[in-house]
């Protein structure tokens, strides 16, 4: 697992998620066969819980490692 900052087409804020790949590498691997990146958000929501999302690959604009 690790945590990657999502920057998203029409998104005025990155979206900090924990995900099922390591590095960046692992990443790419992933987004490069699926259609959507799954994870759960690192920040929990104005309720308090620590959401999971799904990302269509297609919004992504660019990924930083935030680990």
């Amino acid at each position: 697992m690790g945590t990657f900052r999502f920057h998203l087409m029409g998104a005025r804020q990155p979206i900090d998620l924990e995900v099922a790949a390591s590095t960046i590498g692992d990443l790419d691997e992933m987004l490069s066969c699926r259609r959507f990146v799954e994870g759960r958000l690192v920040e929990p929501d104005s309720d308090g819980v620590l959401r999971g999302m799904l990302i269509a690959t297609s919004r992504i604009e660019c990924v930083v490692d935030a680990d």
